[in-house]
C-alpha cells in the first residue's frame, strides 16, 4: 500500500470482515461497504507494484480519475454507515472503531488526489505523502515575520518551492477573551463605583451599555485634560453609576486615580474588538474551541472537490520546527493578483471600467466563488480578501479575468443560510441566482456524503452537519433544473457570460449574487482613480505597505512611527504650556482640535498593526490628510498675531505651531497650505516690550 496507515487499517478490517459475513447479510450498508472495498483493493494493486528498477506507476489522467472515483465511494459508504443506527455490542464497536480510523486514511488520501499537479510525474504514494501534514525545520534559518510573532505570518517557501505564508494553530477563544475584559472593569474602578459595579443591577447594564456605545477618546492621559475637549461621553459613562455625581467629582475622578482614563480607553478598545469579532463569529456560527486557521485548509479541499481550485489560495496544513519545537499551523500560498486597496500607478485596476467586468472569464470566476462561499458558509467575502486578476482581450483592452479568494478563516460555521435573513452581504442560497455550466453539472453528481470524511479532522460535528446541509440544499436545487422544476437559478454557458442577460448592466439590476461583489469593485476602482489623479497612489507597493510578496518593505510603519511619535510629544508639549486662567484664541483652539483629530487618527493605525502587519492605504491617506490640516491650522494661528502670542507662556505655543505647521511638508506634498517661514520671526520682531506682557 502507499500508506502504511492506511494498509494497516484496511487489513485489520478485511480480517474483521472474514469472520463476520453475517454482518454483510443483515445490513444493505455495510454489504455495500464490503463491496466496494473488495472492488477498491483489487484496483489499487496496480499502483503497489514496482518495476524492475523499483519505481510505481506514475499517474495519467484516466488514473486520476479512476482513483478519485474508487476513493470517493469509498468515503461515502464509511459516512452512510458510520451516520447509522448500531446495535451496543462488542465487535459492533470494534467495527466502528476501525471503519472509521479506514475513513480518516480515505478522506487524506481523497484530499491529495484532488489538490495533486496532474502536470507533475507523480505516483499514488507521493500523492498520499503530499496529503499528510508537512513538516519543515527552520532551525537556523532567519525568519522574517510579519507582525513580529510567532502567532504572525511568517514567509515560507513551502517543499515544493511554493511561497507564502505560515500561520500558528489558532483557537476561538473569544468567548473567554470577552469575559477576561469585562474582568478587567472592576480593578479599575474608583473604590465608591466598584462596590455599586460589584453589586450589579440595573446601573452596571446601563454603564455596559454605556461603555459600547461612548467614545472616550477625547480625554488626554496623564491626570491633565483640556477644557476644549468634550467630557460629555466620560460624564454619560460614569454617571451610569452614581446618578447624583456631580461634573466635580467626576473631574476628580480624572486627577485622584492614576491611569483611570487610559484604563478605560484600553479596556473599551479592547471590548469592541472582541465583541465586533464576536459578532462576526456568532452570523457565521462558529463555535467556541474550535479551530479557525485551519478552515483556509478546509475550503482548499472543498474547492479541489468542486473543480474550483484556481479561485482561492491553497492552504494545507503544516508543522513548523525551530530549534526543536513543534509549532502547529497553516501554510497558504501566495495568491496572484491586485487587492483593490491597495494598488499603485503601475496597476492594471486603474486602467479599468465598468465594461472591464464584461469579460466572461471574471464573471465565471466571480460565479464560482459565490457558489464556493456559500458551501463552505464564508461570510467574509469583502474587498480585502479577494484579489483581482487582470489581462488584456483581443482588442488590448484591460479586462478581468478571474479571482482568488484569501482569509477564509471565518467559514464554516453551523449557520446553514438557507434564506436570506442576514442581508445581502451575505451569500445565502436565495441569493444565489446564476452559475456556470461547469458547475451545474458537477454538483449533479456531487458526493454530498463524502465531505464528512475529507473534513473530518478538521472540523467539529456539528460544522460538517452543516457544510453538508448546505451543499446538499444547493445540489438539490440543481437537480430540480434538470428536472425542469427550478426557474430562478439560471444556468449560464461560457459563451453567454458577459452577453444578454449575463452583462455587468443586467446582473448588477437586482444588487444580489455576484452584482454586489462587482458594484463594489468598480466603485472601489473609481475611487482610487482619482486618487491617482490626485497623485495619492503611490509608485510602488513597498512605499506605502506590506504585501504578500513584499515582507521585508517596512518603510511605511517606520514612517508613520515617526510621525505618530511627533504628534504624541506636541500633545505633550501643549498639556505642559496648557494654563486654565489664560483664554485662548479661537485659531489656538482649531489647532489643538487639528492636533486631537491627527492624534486619533493615527491611533486607528496603530491599534491596526497589533492585529494585522500590513497599513490599509485608505486609513494612511486619511492620517495623511489629518496632518496636512493640522499644518494649515497651524499656520492660521502664526498668521493670526494674537496678542497673547507675544507673552513669555505665548512664544512657547507659538514655537509649538511652528513645529507642527513644519511637520506636514516634511513627510507629505501639501500644495495649497499657505506656509511662511518667516512669519514667526516677524512676529518676534514686533513685540514692543514689557507693556506688551499685561
Amino acid at each position: 500500500m502507499p500508506d502504511t496507515s492506511l494498509k494497516i487499517s484496511m487489513n485489520e478490517y478485511m480480517r474483521l470482515v472474514a469472520k463476520d459475513a453475517a454482518r454483510a447479510e443483515s445490513s444493505p450498508l455495510y454489504k455495500k461497504l464490503l463491496d466496494d472495498l473488495s472492488q477498491f483493493s483489487a484496483m489499487m494493486m496496480e499502483y503497489f507494484e514496482v518495476n524492475e528498477e523499483g519505481k510505481a506507476k506514475t499517474l495519467t489522467p484516466d488514473d486520476y480519475n479512476k482513483l478519485i472515483k474508487g476513493y470517493t465511494t469509498l468515503a461515502e459508504d464509511c459516512t452512510k454507515f458510520l451516520s447509522a443506527d448500531h446495535e451496543k455490542n462488542r465487535l459492533e464497536s470494534k467495527r466502528i472503531n476501525i471503519i472509521t480510523k479506514l475513513s480518516s486514511c480515505v478522506g487524506k488520501d481523497l484530499r491529495g488526489l484532488l489538490e495533486a499537479d496532474r502536470s507533475k510525474p507523480l505516483t499514488l504514494s507521493d500523492v498520499v505523502k503530499d496529503a499528510r501534514t508537512r513538516i519543515v525545520d527552520l532551525t537556523g534559518k532567519d525568519l522574517g515575520r510579519m507582525g513580529g510573532a510567532l502567532s504572525s505570518r511568517i514567509p515560507l517557501k513551502s517543499t515544493s518551492g511554493a511561497e507564502g505564508f505560515f500561520t500558528k494553530k489558532s483557537i476561538n477563544t473569544n468567548k473567554d477573551d470577552l469575559q477576561a475584559v469585562m474582568d478587567r472593569i472592576p480593578e479599575i474602578l474608583p473604590p465608591a463605583y466598584r462596590e455599586i459595579y460589584n453589586k450589579g443591577g440595573e446601573e452596571v447594564q446601563e454603564f455596559l451599555e454605556a461603555l459600547r456605545k461612548n467614545n472616550i477618546q477625547d480625554i488626554y492621559s496623564n491626570n491633565r485634560y483640556d477644557r476644549y475637549q468634550s467630557q460629555e461621553a466620560y460624564y454619560d459613562i460614569m454617571r451610569t453609576l452614581n446618578r447624583h455625581a456631580s461634573e466635580g467629582e467626576l473631574d476628580r475622578l480624572i486627577m485622584q486615580n492614576d491611569g483611570f482614563i487610559e484604563n478605560l480607553q484600553q479596556i473599551q478598545k479592547d471590548y469592541r474588538h472582541l465583541n465586533n469579532q464576536r459578532n462576526i463569529f456568532t452570523v457565521a456560527g462558529l463555535q467556541d474551541k474550535t479551530r479557525i486557521d485551519q478552515r483556509n485548509s478546509a475550503m482548499t479541499d472543498v474547492a479541489a472537490m468542486l473543480g474550483m481550485s484556481g479561485i482561492i489560495a491553497k492552504a494545507t496544513p503544516m508543522k513548523i520546527i525551530i530549534d526543536g519545537e513543534v509549532t502547529e499551523g497553516t501554510f497558504m500560498e501566495k495568491a496572484e493578483g491586485e487587492d483593490l486597496t491597495r494598488l499603485t500607478t503601475s496597476s492594471k485596476a486603474l486602467k479599468t471600467d465598468k465594461n472591464s467586468f464584461n469579460h466572461p472569464e471574471g464573471l465565471k470566476a466571480l460565479a464560482d466563488l459565490q457558489i464556493l462561499d456559500y458551501i463552505c458558509g464564508n461570510i467574509d467575502r469583502h474587498q480585502g480578501n479577494l484579489l483581482y486578476q487582470f489581462g488584456e482581450d483581443h482588442e488590448g483592452k484591460t479586462v478581468l479575468t478571474g479571482v482568488c479568494g484569501i482569509d477564509n478563516d471565518t467559514s464554516f460555521g453551523t449557520r446553514t443560510f438557507s434564506d436570506n435573513s442576514f442581508g445581502k452581504d451575505i451569500t445565502s442560497l436565495p441569493n444565489i441566482k446564476n452559475i456556470t455550466k461547469s458547475c451545474y453539472e458537477t454538483l449533479l453528481n456531487f458526493p454530498v456524503d463524502a465531505l464528512k470524511v475529507v473534513l473530518a479532522d478538521k472540523l467539529t460535528k456539528e460544522e460538517l452537519d452543516a457544510v453538508c446541509e448546505r451543499a446538499g440544499a444547493l445540489k438539490k436545487r440543481v437537480e430540480a433544473i434538470a428536472k425542469g422544476k427550478e426557474k430562478k437559478l439560471k444556468v449560464v454557458d461560457d459563451h453567454e457570460w458577459g452577453k444578454g442577460n449575463y452583462t455587468y448592466d443586467k446582473l448588477t439590476a437586482n444588487g444580489k449574487g455576484i452584482a454586489g461583489t462587482i458594484v463594489t469593485a468598480i466603485s472601489s476602482i473609481e475611487k482610487r482613480q482619482k486618487w491617482n489623479e490626485l497623485g495619492r497612489i503611490p509608485n510602488k507597493v513597498s512605499e506605502i505597505v506590506y504585501t504578500d510578496g513584499d515582507d521585508a518593505s517596512e518603510r511605511i510603519e517606520v514612517k508613520f512611527e515617526e510621525i505618530y511619535g511627533k504628534l504624541e510629544k506636541f500633545v505633550t508639549r501643549a498639556g505642559e504650556i496648557r494654563k486654565f486662567m489664560h483664554v485662548n484664541s479661537s485659531e489656538y483652539n482649531e489647532m489643538l482640535r487639528s492636533l486631537k483629530t491627527a492624534l486619533d487618527s493615527g491611533k486607528t493605525i496603530k491599534e491596526g498593526l497589533n492585529e494585522n502587519p500590513n497599513i490599509d492605504p485608505e486609513a494612511f491617506n486619511a492620517f495623511a490628510q489629518t496632518v496636512e490640516n493640522l499644518g494649515v491650522a497651524s499656520q492660521k494661528y502664526i498668521n493670526a498675531k494674537n496678542i497673547s502670542q507675544y507673552t513669555d507662556f505665548g512664544k512657547d505655543r507659538i514655537a509649538l505651531a511652528n513645529d507642527m505647521r513644519d511637520l506636514a511638508p516634511e513627510y507629505f506634498t501639501v500644495k495649497e497650505m499657505p506656509v511662511n517661514e518667516n512669519a514667526a520671526a516677524k512676529q518676534q520682531e514686533e513685540v514692543k516690550g514689557p507693556e506688551m506682557m499685561a
